[in-house]
């Protein structure tokens, strides 16, 4: 009777233990998903991080570039650039330099005569680089329209090799693609979008030797425009150029 009461505690031990492992088992199983879940919403936090300095960076640069332009014009004459708002310096048009669409080759919107940048909304957009959203966002932020960008440190030509392989579309302008139409599908936008380039100079009065560089810029555009003026407007020297 001893013995068997022996083996009957002895058996509910076991099955304790067992009961005790089991459980342990499955606190061990707990305790891999919660890391498993922790490390998961770390990647996700860290990516997320990863995108808003991206975007933090890519804000810092727009506002260095204008920066940049402001600063240039302390020290030099005139630069070469493209229009911005607001400015305080002196401004002549030189070109009116349309915006195109860059799309996949097989884009569903092969064929059509044109791109409504209301299509861009939602969209994975690559920024080119280089200054070049400044003119691209306050195109966006005129027609309502609020891509996915992707910010992108990368070259042109690199961003339209980007597009051919599907990696998402982009819009750059006529002088920009020139070479480079026969990888990709470039529609022009609508409505029509562009920026113009020109020369900004320091507000006050310059000589002749301005007013002939000027000149000489005005007919290296015709050239390599093929336009008989470089703007549809009549391009008057600042004043206080002769």
């Amino acid at each position: 009777a001893d013995n068997q009461r022996k083996r009957q505690r002895l058996a509910r031990l076991e099955a304790e233990q067992a009961a005790v492992r089991e459980q342990i088992d499955l606190l061990q199983d707990h305790l891999r998903t919660l890391d498993q879940d922790v490390e998961t919403a770390r990647t996700a936090a860290a990516a997320l991080q990863d995108e808003s300095t991206k975007e933090l960076e890519q804000s810092i640069r727009s506002v260095e570039e204008i920066n940049r332009n402001v600063s240039v014009l302390t020290e030099l004459d005139l630069i070469f650039a493209s229009r911005q708002e607001p400015g305080d310096c002196q401004w002549i048009p030189l070109w009116q330099d349309p915006m195109y669409a860059v799309l996949p080759p097989e884009d569903p919107h092969r064929g059509r005569e044109c791109f409504p940048l209301r299509d861009f909304d939602g969209l994975d957009f690559i920024m080119p680089y280089q200054g070049f959203d400044l003119d691209i966002m306050r195109i966006f932020r005129t027609a309502g329209v609020q891509p996915s960008v992707q910010p992108s440190v990368v070259d042109d030509p690199t961003v339209i090799s980007m597009v051919r392989h599907g990696l998402g579309v982009s819009m750059m302008t006529e002088l920009t693609l020139r070479g480079y139409t026969q990888q990709v599908l470039t529609l022009p936008v609508a409505p029509a979008a562009a920026r113009e380039l020109g020369i900004a100079l320091r507000p006050r009065s310059m000589g002749v030797p301005l007013r002939r560089f000027i000149d000489c810029a005005r007919r290296v555009v015709r050239e390599i425009t093929g336009e008989k003026d470089a703007n549809a407007t009549d391009i008057q020297a600042p004043d206080g150029i002769k």
